[in-house]
C-alpha cells in the first residue's frame, strides 16, 4: 500500500515503535537499569514518538468521520452515515476491524507510556516486550488500513451508516473497555518477560498485581457490557450464547482471575511464583489468540461476531506463533530458576486459592477446546456443553469462596495466624467482588428457571394466555427514520399494559429490539425473533425457458384465486399482475412498494422478491406479494419469557466490577516498597 498523507502517521509510527525495539533490546543486552542509560532514553523518546503518531492517527480518523465529508475512505463509508447521531458516529471510529485495531494500538501505546512513568526504572527487557506487541499493532494496521480508498468512489456518494444492531449506548462503551482490559494485560506478560531474563522470580509479583488487577476488572466490566448489549438487544433472550468470539474474550478473564489470585498468593507467601510466570504468558497468548478467532476470518461462517475478511489470516497467525515460541522459550530456559516452594499448602487460604486457581484453569481449557473445534471439525459445539461444564465450576467457586472466607494465611511454619478485620473500606473490595460473584452465580441459577411459550397472534384477533398474560397483536405504526413498531397489549387482570417491538431497518441490515418488562420479581421477555411480523404470501413466478418467458401463477392462500406476472420493473420494485377468479373477468392491477392494490376483497402489497441476485434474476424473476383480507390476515409472531430475579446477575457484576475497582485502588496507591521486602500488614 503507497504511503498518502492519510496514512503517513501509521508508517512514521512503525518506524519510530521499530527505532525504539532495537534501542530496548541493546539497553536489556547491557543490564541498563532505566534512566541514566542513553540507550533507554533514545528508546523512550522513540516510543513516545510513535505513541503520538497513532494517537494522531485516530483522531485525524475520528475527525473525518466526523466531518461527513470523506466517504472516499472505504472504512468511513463502510460504517459511518449522515443519519447517525454523533455518539454512533463517535462509536463507528471502532465498530469495523480497521478502526478497532487502531484504538487498540492507541491504547496499548497510552498504557505503555503509563507503564514507563510508573514504574521505577522498567528494564530494557520488559519495554523492549512491550515494543513488539505495539509493532505487532501497526504490521495489522499496514495490512488493514483504515484509511484505504474505496473502490469505484464517485463524488456525492454518502456512507452506508453504522449497522443498526451497534446503535446502543452499551455498544458504544464495549468495545473501548474491552480493548483497554487487553492492553492491561500486557503488562503482566511484560513483567513477567523481565522476571525470566533476569532471573528474579521473586519480586515481580508486587510490580504486577495492580495491572493484573486493572486488567482483569476492564476485561471483565467489557464483557458485563457486552452480556447487557446482547441481552437488551439481540433479542433471542439471553445473556451469553457460547458464541465462539464471546467465549474468546472470555478464557483470558478466567485465567487473568487465576493470575490475580496466584499474585496474591506469591506476593505475602512466597508461593506460586512460577505458575504465576505460566499465567501471566498464557493470559497474554490468549488475547492474541482471541484477536486471531475474531480477525482472521477464519470463524466468519459460525461467529455472528467475527469479522469476514481474510487479510489479516496471515500476519495474524505468524505473530500468533512468534508470541508462543518467544514466551514457551524464554519459560523452558529459565525452568531450573523456578524454586519449588518448601512450605506445606495446609488446610488454608493458601490451598484455598490454589484449588480454585486450578480450577479456571481446567475450566479455561474445556472453553478453549470447544472454541477452537470449528477450526478443525467446522462443527460449532452446542451451548449445552459448556452449561454442564459450568455447573460443578460454580458449585466449587461458592464452595471455595466460603472456605477461603473462613480460614486464615498460613505462615511459613504451617501454622494459621489468627485473623484481623480491618476497617478500612478500600480493603473491602475483594470481599464484595467475592459478593459480587455469589450473587451473581444466584442470578444466573434462578433467571434460568422462568417458563417460555411462542405465540402466533393475528391482527385484531381475541387474545391468547401465556405466562399469566393475554397478548393481543394491533397492528404495526411507521416511525420516523425507517423505523417501524410492532404493536401488543398485555393484560394481567384489570391491568393492560402497551408493549411494542421495534424493527430498526438501514442499507447495513434490519433489526429486531424486543421490549423488557422489568419487577422486583424478575423481567418479562418479549422476544420478536428473526421475522416479528409474518403476512400469507403468494409467489407468482416468471422463467426464462428456451428464449421465452413462461408465467407461473401462484394461488392467493386459502382460495382458488391466482395472480400472475404480466410485467416487471425490477428497478423501480414495481409490478404488475393478473387477477383470475371464478366467475369473475381478469383483471390486471399494479402493485408498487409502498403502494397496495385492493381487488376483490384482497390487499395486494409488494414484499420484495425472492432473490435480489441480478445474475439470479436474468433468468427467472420471483416476486413476493402479500395478501390480506377476506379472513387472512397478518400475524405477529413472538416468544414470551419469563426471567426470574435475573437482576440479581446485574447487581452482582456491577459489584464484582465495584470490588475490582476499589481493590485497583488500594494496590496502585500502596506506599510500602515491595523491593525493599516490606509487605503490608494484611492482604
Amino acid at each position: 500500500m503507497r504511503i498518502t498523507t492519510d496514512n503517513f502517521p501509521i508508517y512514521l509510527a512503525f518506524a519510530c515503535t521499530a527505532v525504539s525495539l532495537v534501542a530496548y533490546i541493546v539497553s536489556a543486552c547491557r543490564r541498563d537499569r532505566g534512566a541514566d542509560s542513553r540507550k533507554s532514553v533514545w528508546a523512550r523518546r522513540a516510543y513516545f514518538a510513535s505513541v503520538g503518531c497513532i494517537a494522531y492517527a485516530t483522531i485525524y480518523l475520528l475527525q473525518q468521520i466526523l466531518s461527513q465529508a470523506r466517504y472516499d475512505i472505504d472504512y468511513i463509508y463502510s460504517y459511518s452515515g449522515p443519519g447517525d447521531e454523533l455518539l454512533y458516529r463517535v462509536s463507528s471510529l471502532w465498530a469495523g476491524q480497521e478502526g478497532s485495531l487502531l484504538l487498540w494500538a492507541m491504547l496499548v501505546g497510552i498504557v505503555g507510556v503509563v507503564l514507563v512513568r510508573r514504574l521505577r526504572g522498567p528494564s530494557g527487557a520488559a519495554m523492549a516486550f512491550w515494543s513488539t506487541f505495539q509493532l505487532s499493532l501497526l504490521i495489522l494496521l499496514l495490512v488493514k488500513c483504515p484509511f484505504a480508498k474505496l473502490a469505484g468512489y464517485q463524488p456525492g456518494v454518502i456512507g452506508a451508516g453504522l449497522n443498526p444492531l451497534l446503535k446502543n449506548p452499551w455498544m458504544a462503551v464495549h468495545p473501548p473497555v474491552l480493548f483497554l482490559g487487553y492492553a492491561a494485560l500486557a503488562v503482566p506478560a511484560a513483567m513477567a518477560i523481565q522476571a525470566l531474563i533476569e532471573g528474579d522470580l521473586r519480586r515481580w509479583a508486587g510490580r504486577c498485581l495492580p495491572w493484573a488487577l486493572l486488567g482483569w476488572v476492564l476485561l471483565g466490566s467489557g464483557i458485563f457490557l457486552g452480556m447487557v448489549w446482547s441481552y437488551e438487544v439481540t433479542g433471542w433472550g439471553g445473556f451469553w450464547g457460547w458464541d465462539s468470539v464471546e467465549n474468546a474474550s472470555l478464557i483470558p478473564w478466567l485465567t487473568s482471575t487465576a493470575l490475580v489470585h496466584g499474585l496474591i498468593v506469591q506476593r505475602y507467601r512466597g508461593r506460586m511464583a512460577w505458575p504465576n510466570i505460566m499465567l501471566a504468558l498464557g493470559t497474554f497468548l490468549l488475547v492474541f489468540y482471541a484477536a486471531f478467532l475474531t480477525r482472521s476470518g477464519v470463524l466468519k461462517d459460525v461467529s455472528k461476531h467475527s469479522f469476514a475478511g481474510l487479510g489479516a489470516y496471515k500476519p495474524l497467525l505468524g505473530l500468533l506463533i512468534f508470541y508462543a515460541a518467544l514466551c514457551i522459550g524464554l519459560a523452558v530456559g529459565r525452568v531450573r530458576s523456578a524454586k519449588a516452594t518448601t512450605h506445606p499448602l495446609a488446610l488454608s487460604k493458601d490451598f484455598a486459592v490454589a484449588v480454585g486457581a486450578i480450577a479456571l484453569v481446567l475450566y479455561a481449557a474445556v472453553v478453549l477446546v470447544g472454541t477452537s473445534a470449528p477450526l478443525f471439525s467446522k462443527s460449532v459445539v452446542a451451548a449445552g456443553f459448556y452449561n454442564r461444564m459450568s455447573i460443578p465450576i460454580a458449585v466449587a467457586a461458592v464452595v471455595l469462596i466460603v472456605l477461603a472466607s473462613a480460614l486464615g494465611w498460613s505462615r511459613s511454619d504451617g501454622q494459621s495466624p489468627a485473623r484481623h478485620f480491618n476497617q478500612s473500606l478500600w480493603k473491602s473490595g475483594s470481599h464484595i467482588a467475592h459478593l459480587g460473584v455469589l450473587i451473581s452465580i444466584v442470578g444466573i441459577v434462578a433467571s434460568t428457571t422462568g417458563g417460555s411459550r411462542k405465540l402466533v397472534l393475528g391482527l385484531d384477533e381475541p387474545g391468547r394466555p401465556a405466562l399469566g398474560y393475554t397478548f393481543k397483536y394491533t397492528g404495526i405504526s411507521q416511525l420516523a427514520g425507517d423505523k417501524e413498531r410492532v404493536n401488543l397489549t398485555a393484560k394481567r387482570g384489570d391491568l393492560t399494559r402497551d408493549v411494542s417491538i421495534l424493527i430498526k431497518g438501514s442499507p447495513n441490515g434490519t433489526v429486531t429490539v424486543p421490549h423488557i418488562v422489568s419487577s422486583p420479581a424478575g423481567d418479562l421477555y418479549i422476544s420478536p425473533g428473526d421475522q416479528p411480523v409474518e403476512w400469507p404470501i403468494a409467489r407468482p413466478v416468471v422463467r426464462l425457458i428456451d428464449g421465452r418467458w413462461e408465467s407461473e401463477p401462484a394461488r392467493i392462500p386459502e382460495s382458488d384465486a391466482l395472480i400472475t406476472l404480466t410485467s416487471v420493473r425490477a428497478e423501480e420494485r414495481s409490478v404488475k399482475l393478473l387477477y383470475e377468479a371464478a366467475g369473475r373477468k381478469p383483471v390486471e392491477v399494479t402493485v408498487a412498494d409502498g403502494k397496495p392494490a385492493a381487488i376483490d376483497g384482497y390487499e395486494l402489497t409488494f414484499a420484495g422478491y425472492e432473490q435480489d441476485d441480478k445474475r439470479a434474476m436474468s433468468d427467472n424473476v420471483a416476486v413476493k406479494i402479500a395478501v390480506t383480507g377476506n379472513g387472512l390476515v397478518e400475524k405477529a409472531i413472538i416468544e414470551v419469557i419469563w426471567k426470574p430475579l435475573i437482576w440479581l446477575l446485574w447487581l452482582g457484576l456491577l459489584l464484582i466490577v465495584i470490588g475490582g475497582l476499589m481493590a485497583c485502588r488500594r494496590r496502585f496507591r500502596e506506599k510500602r516498597t515491595i523491593d525493599d521486602g516490606i509487605l503490608p500488614d494484611s492482604p
